[in-house]
This record gives C-alpha cells, structure tokens and sequence, in this order.
C-alpha cells in the first residue's frame, strides 16, 4: 500500500514518465485505487491502465469517470473483474461521454446488470442507461469488450441504442449476455434468436457519398421485425460490410 501512495505522489509530479500501470489481482481496496485514479487525472504520460480482478467500486469508477472528463491521453482501459454497476457505472459513463482520447475500454466480467438494493436508487437500469448514452455521444472509442456483464434482454436494447448512433466502435465483444453478436454483425437475442433491426446513418445512405460509405452500423433489438421479406432483404442490402466479432 505504501509503494502504491508513492506511486500516487510521482504521478501528480511533472517529471514522471510512466506510460503504464499494470496492477492486476492484487487486492487491491476501493479507498487506495480512489486515490490511484485521482492521480491519473492530473497526468498526461499514462496511456494504459490494467486494473484487473481487484476491488474496484463505487468509489473507485466515480473516481474514473472524473478522471475520463479531465484527461484524454489515456488511451486503453482495462478494468475487467471488478465491482462496476448502478450507480458506479452511472459516474463512470458520464465521464466516458465526454472523454476524447480513450481507444479502448474492456468492462468484461463485471456485474453491469446488477440491480442496486438501494431502494434511493430509482431506476434499476439507471448505470445501463448511462452507459447507452456515453456511447451514443463518445467520440473516440474504437474497442469495447462488454462479455460476461450479466446483462438481461431489456438491458441489451438499451445498449444498442446507444450503440445505434456511434461511429467509431470498429471491434465489440459482447459473449456472455442475453445478446450476441454474430458474423455478419447483427445482435441477436439469445432466448428467441429475434434479429436486431439495421438502421443507417444519413452519411451511408444514397450510394455512400459524404465519406460514410465505410461507417459501423449498430443494430436496435425488436421483438419482431415489423416489415416485409422484401423490405428486410432491401435492409439487408444496404447495410454493405459488417464487423465481424
């Protein structure tokens, strides 16, 4: 604990240079990586952060989100294993929202589904929600790994329409929830198989122009898909490559 305050001092510091941290199972409490991402926040040479299998809380992702509004060099975020939810994920994803430099964001294996006791605590998917919005207007992230987040069928759709309007997310992992993402790039349910509904960007209409003929196209989850064979076929067609997962 002691090394890691120090560490916590040097960062504050303009002549340290470390480019990254790597701390991965090491027990460490919600109070000591509070003060670790307070640090990170008034440093400009950390590009990674590997905070695997610890206990980061609460404190620790409103800590993150502070630090994703006031600094955008870092670049990769691990944070897998770890105790990310409600209202946590809610202070974590405002920060996202506005952050502009990270790249790569990997949330596997936290419990992002789970609903908070609180009974203060209002809406049960409030975290999800945050979360849908953060990646309806970040503008820089290009990974994103979601696996294993526990996250139930409603909690998916809320996600693809945050997902629906970004641009920048070239890869998604999404394995281990009540949604998928398949070869050809469609979210599908996995109590149903019901298909998610493509949707396009005006950029990617009318034959490409304006440049977005290369854009991502997320899908929005419907119980059934309200049009014909031939429209869905005319969908499917204009939707042109997809990422593969």
């Amino acid at each position: 604990t002691k090394g890691l305050l120090s560490l916590c001092d040097a960062l504050k510091t303009s002549w340290c240079h470390v480019s990254h941290i790597r701390l991965v199972k090491c027990s460490l409490s919600d109070d000591i990586l509070e003060k670790l991402c307070v640090a990170i926040s008034k440093n400009i040479s950390v590009k990674k952060l590997d905070l695997t299998g610890n206990r980061a809380g609460l404190k620790s992702f409103s800590a993150l989100g502070n630090t994703l509004r006031a600094n955008s060099s870092l670049k990769e975020l691990v944070l897998s294993w770890n105790k990310c939810y409600g209202s946590g994920l809610e202070a974590f994803s405002k920060g996202l929202a506005v952050n502009k430099g990270l790249r790569s964001l990997d949330l596997s294996s936290n419990l992002l589904g789970k609903v908070e006791e609180d009974s203060v605590y209002l809406s049960q998917n409030k975290g999800i929600e945050a979360l849908a919005a953060a990646l309806s207007k970040n503008s820089s992230l290009a990974h994103l790994n979601l696996s294993d987040c526990s996250l139930n069928a409603t909690q998916c759709e809320l996600l693809s329409g945050g997902l629906n309007q970004n641009h920048t997310l070239v890869g998604l992992h999404f394995n281990g929830n009540k949604a998928t993402v398949d070869a050809k790039g469609f979210l599908v349910l996995q109590e149903d198989s019901s298909l998610l509904r493509p949707t396009f960007s005006p950029s990617s209409e009318g034959g490409g122009g304006g440049g977005g003929g290369g854009a991502t196209h997320f899908l929005v989850l419907v119980d059934e898909v309200p049009c014909s064979p031939e429209e869905l076929a005319a969908l499917l067609a204009r939707a042109g490559p997809a990422v593969t997962v």
